[in-house]
């Protein structure tokens, strides 16, 4: 195991397949690792924000992610909890590229909390507010179906409201609820997002094409889905 560790905590330039490979073989005996790794870098990421080869994290989250090991949620919710600048160092493009599936993976089914306080929170990094927690949160709506509909959409109105008071995130978070709308078939959220077209804060050729057209699409592809 102290091979396995070791060999993916250091960042060589060559994706370590071998030792992926090995390491999902071994699942029952590589997780309590991970997780033990994942849980000490979060209470003090200085070794992996001091030497950027250092990766172990990295591939922890990834390797606990195809587990669906939801022991990591909590770990994962610190670290991205960080200021933005260490959260890129930590991360990189993992943030935009993968963050909400490994948030979704790991999902313990108890800590929403946790990823509501991530989008609230204006001095979380603002690519892991919209594009990481409020998808992972249109995720567990659509895909887990663990959040109710009335609260998901009381809940999408509040992040409007709120952002209104706070511009300089508004722009990701209002494009990141724009798609989940249109994802989720939210036809509810049309007259919301009408009333942002109004004040010119967001653009409906995200959603691709009119709201009218849109919602008709939706309507009909829910009933085929019946």
């Amino acid at each position: 195991m102290r091979k396995i560790i070791y060999a993916l905590a250091q960042n060589y330039g060559l994706f370590p397949r071998t030792t992926i490979e090995e390491a999902i073989a071994r699942r029952e005996e590589i997780t309590p690792l991970l997780l033990r790794s994942l849980e000490a870098l979060a209470e003090d990421p200085s070794v992996a924000l001091e030497d950027h080869s250092f990766m172990l994290h990295f591939y922890a989250a990834f390797l606990l992610a195809q587990f669906k090991e939801k022991r990591a949620f909590p770990s994962i919710i610190k670290l991205v909890s960080l200021p933005a600048p260490q959260v890129e160092v930590l991360f990189n493009d993992v943030i935009t590229e993968d963050l909400q599936n490994i948030l979704f993976s790991t999902y313990n089914g108890g800590d929403q909390a946790a990823l509501e306080e991530l989008v609230e929170n204006p001095d979380v990094y603002v690519w892991v507010r919209g594009g990481a927690a409020l998808l992972t949160l249109g995720g567990l709506y659509g895909r887990g179906g663990e959040i109710e509909e009335e609260y998901f959409l009381t809940y999408l109105r509040r992040v409007i409201a709120n952002q209104c008071q706070e511009p300089s995130a508004r722009e990701e978070l209002y494009l990141v609820i724009q798609e989940i709308v249109a994802e989720e078939g939210i036809v509810a959220m049309l007259p919301d997002l009408k009333d942002l077209y109004a004040q010119d804060l967001i653009d409906i050729t995200v959603l691709g094409g009119t709201m009218t057209s849109t919602s008709g699409g939706w309507k009909k592809a829910k009933s085929q889905n019946k």
